[in-house]
């Protein structure tokens, strides 16, 4: 399953070369699967016998594995989120840009790949960007938040490493406690990637801006054809940030919790309608 998600890559990276695309972005919605899908491009600015230059903020040394230069990315992403601001990290080897979190060089165009958690409409991508984003059914994807929330509290300052620190003690007290102490945005969060202002239609007006959209309950299925139709090959990254966490709601819980994320459901259910629709 594994290796069919990483070859899920060769697609894309085939459809943006016939288009004339220059560059990929990945519209990050969080729990997905597209931690995957980003260690795995990572891995084309891998090369075993240099280190990658990281940019930005000085340089890392000794990373052997594009899981290490992925990490380096996101953990500098959450120190310049605590200092409120939007600048992020790349690297590049091999010819190819890796970014992440850099909304100047995102404007630019300056990348091969990149990422983020960025809404869409705060995004200036030009034109000749290729964007994918990967969709999940919102219930589940918001129970695989909160149970990576309460594996972080077996972590030593895992809340204050992340600045989550104000959501701690909801998530000890409970999942719906937590989903009340959240921002609105980490709830619905694939209405927020499209909206920033959490407006339903404007969200699902701008799926039509995605060149192609997946479906974390279906990419067992369609990655299989995809893969055919390229040559490129990937390393085989590690699975990314896989709970271990046990944690279940009942049919009653279910109910209530689909209250909170009503406007969710509406943008994943216009994602499914603008996936059957050939583009």
């Amino acid at each position: 399953m594994l290796r069919d998600k990483i070859d899920f890559l060769k697609l894309h990276l085939n459809r943006l070369l016939s288009r004339h695309r220059k560059r990929i972005y990945q519209l990050h919605i969080q729990k997905t699967g597209g931690s995957t899908v980003n260690h795995a491009f990572a891995d084309l600015a891998y090369e075993k016998e240099k280190i990658a230059k990281i940019e930005s903020m000085g340089k890392l040394k000794g990373l052997d594995f594009s899981s290490e230069l992925y990490r380096g990315l996101t953990n500098a992403q959450r120190v310049v989120r605590i200092a409120n601001r939007t600048e992020g990290r790349s690297f590049e080897g091999n010819g190819f840009k890796y970014c992440a979190w850099n909304t100047e060089l995102f404007t630019n165009g300056d990348f091969d790949y990149g990422f983020s958690h960025i809404p869409l409409d705060q995004l200036a991508l030009p034109e000749d960007t290729f964007i994918f984003a990967i969709f999940r059914d919102p219930l589940a994807r918001l129970v695989s938040r909160y149970k990576n929330m309460l594996q972080l509290l077996e972590v030593e300052d895992g809340y204050k490493h992340y600045n989550f620190e104000y959501l701690e003690k909801p998530v000890r007290e409970g999942f719906f406690s937590w989903i009340e102490a959240c921002p609105r945005g980490e709830v619905q969060s694939h209405l927020h990637l499209l909206d920033s202002t959490l407006n339903v239609e404007r969200a699902i007006s701008r799926l039509n801006r995605i060149d192609s959209i997946h479906f974390t309950e279906t990419l067992d299925e369609t990655l299989p054809v995809m893969m055919k139709q390229s040559a490129l090959s990937y390393n085989k990254p590690k699975r990314a940030k896989e709970s271990s966490v046990s944690f279940e709601l009942s049919d009653k819980e279910k109910s209530r919790a689909r209250e909170f994320i009503r406007d969710d459901i509406l943008v994943y259910e216009a994602a499914i309608r603008c996936s059957q629709i050939e583009r």
